[in-house]
């Protein structure tokens, strides 16, 4: 008569831990079990076929989960390509005989609070990957709000507004800010639907731009917080986005915010010490 042998409690915690980290083989060889024996036990377990009810997720669920798309597009910024050059902690699991790459939601949270500015909030709802830590919700605000902004900005030009732009440009007297500001539109907008028109006039080169102590430590502490460039111009009066990535620029040689933070933080710890 074949005997049974009874699963301890120490086994089903090696199981639940390791159930889709471990190959079948190698949790049959580490429990001496057979391969169905462990099946039928994660079944009992209710460990699921596939990774829900863990802390972990599929990089294609987080994805859609985000809202993005172009997972598998090497030149989209919203690819796994480019999210693997920011050291983005994937994880490859076995699930049964696949592997599926997959990333711990507690690691995935760490690593997006330093890589703010790179990621886009703006279709991610609320709670979605359960609970989130305080800086989310600020964070999806601020990219909903782009998003208005950036929809207003790119609208259809009209006659009415190329006439405008055809009147401010050839006062010889507005900047490109200036006239942005007057059509609600983005400084690089201005210039390429200027360069279209049938006019060699263009706007006037603004002044270089004074910034106060009070600007820069505003904000360097936007950036500490995440802000990105269309947040901090809404915050910080008269600068537009393309002046404070200036600034940014000439100050600490890089516009990547993210990499900004991360020399502004080393600052700080190094003046604390």
């Amino acid at each position: 008569m074949r005997t049974y042998k009874k699963w301890t409690k120490e086994e089903d915690e090696y199981l639940a831990e390791n159930w889709g980290v471990m190959s079948l083989p190698q949790l049959s060889k580490k429990l001496e079990r057979t391969i169905p024996g462990i099946k039928r036990r994660r079944s009992r377990l209710n460990l699921g076929p596939f990774l829900k009810g863990s802390d972990y997720i599929t990089l294609r669920e987080l994805f859609d989960t985000l809202g993005y798309t172009g997972y598998c597009d090497s030149s989209s910024p919203n690819s796994i390509k480019a999210w693997m050059k920011r050291d983005f902690p994937i994880l490859t699991k076995t699930i049964e005989s696949k592997k599926v790459k997959c990333v711990h939601i507690k690691n995935f949270w760490k690593w997006a609070e330093d890589n703010q500015v790179f990621l886009d909030f703006s279709k991610f709802d609320r709670l979605m990957l359960g609970k989130e830590p305080d800086w989310v919700e600020p964070k999806r605000n601020r990219d909903r709000m782009n998003q208005v902004e950036i929809s207003k900005y790119n609208r259809e030009w009209t006659q009415k507004d190329e006439e405008y732009l055809f009147f401010l440009v050839n006062e010889y007297k507005y900047s490109c800010y200036e006239i942005a500001q007057r059509l609600c539109r983005t400084e690089d907008g201005i210039l390429q639907k200027v360069k279209r028109m049938n006019t060699k006039a263009r706007p006037i080169k603004k002044e270089m731009e004074f910034w106060t102590d009070n600007e820069i430590c505003i904000l360097n502490n936007l950036i500490l917080k995440g802000y990105d460039y269309m947040s901090i111009a809404r915050v910080i009066e008269k600068k537009s986005p393309k002046s404070v990535k200036s600034r940014v620029y000439r100050t600490y040689g890089t516009k990547d915010l993210d990499k900004v933070r991360r020399i502004l933080k080393e600052k700080i710890s190094k003046a604390t010490i």
